[in-house]
């Protein structure tokens, strides 16, 4: 079921220009490049028909990305190259799907990805039902990254992005910021574009 279910989550199609954007570009400087583009496009333009095409360009963008990785890992168990439950190491990166087993109903499933390099780890989650396809509302697809600027430190950055309907909805960016001189406490500098329905009260 897994397989088949999570391939709703990567309905998206890009074209043979978007798939050569992201060969090869790592999970970090993908997240970093569509932060940098939505956040500037809010702050020079605002809520603009653009902003809205680059949440769906970068939605397209994550969901391939992390389809890919899910078809590497189910490529590795098929050729016995690993078994289903154990890592998958891929070069650099370490590659895990775990199926989490039925959430409330016995059709329902739980669906993690993880990935591990020296500076990312990344998690995936998302809930899939085999009659009502993927759970956009209470479990939207979610993706939480931990990037580090050396490997042997803390993260210092922190993405969540959550999905609904192949956009981006929810994109969050933590970063930790450290005086250099450690005399300081360090500050979490925050920010977030919520473009949920749950974003802002509008007093109404």
């Amino acid at each position: 079921m897994a397989g088949q279910e999570l391939a709703i989550f990567g309905n998206a199609e890009l074209t043979e220009k978007e798939l050569g954007e992201i060969d090869g570009i790592s999970h970090s400087a993908l997240l970093e490049q569509a932060f940098h583009d939505l956040t500037g496009e809010l702050d020079e333009n605002g809520n603009t028909e653009a902003f809205g095409e680059l949440r769906e360009k970068y939605g397209r963008k994550l969901i391939t990305y992390w389809q890919q990785k899910r078809i590497l890992f189910e490529k590795a168990v098929k050729e016995s190259r690993t078994i289903a439950g154990e890592e998958f190491v891929n070069g650099s990166e370490r590659l895990l799907v775990i199926e989490l087993g039925v959430y409330e109903r016995d059709d329902e499933i739980v669906l993690q990805i993880n990935r591990k390099t020296d500076t990312e780890e990344d998690e995936v989650s998302i809930r899939v039902s085999t009659e009502r396809g993927l759970d956009e509302f209470l479990h939207p697809p979610t993706i939480k990254s931990k990037i580090r600027t050396e490997p042997t430190e803390a993260p210092d950055i922190y993405y969540e992005v959550v999905f609904r309907n192949g956009k981006i909805s929810t994109f969050e960016r933590l970063i930790c910021r450290e005086d250099q001189d450690h005399i300081r406490p360090y500050i979490k500098d925050v920010r977030t574009i919520d473009c949920s329905i749950f974003g802002v009260d509008l007093g109404k």
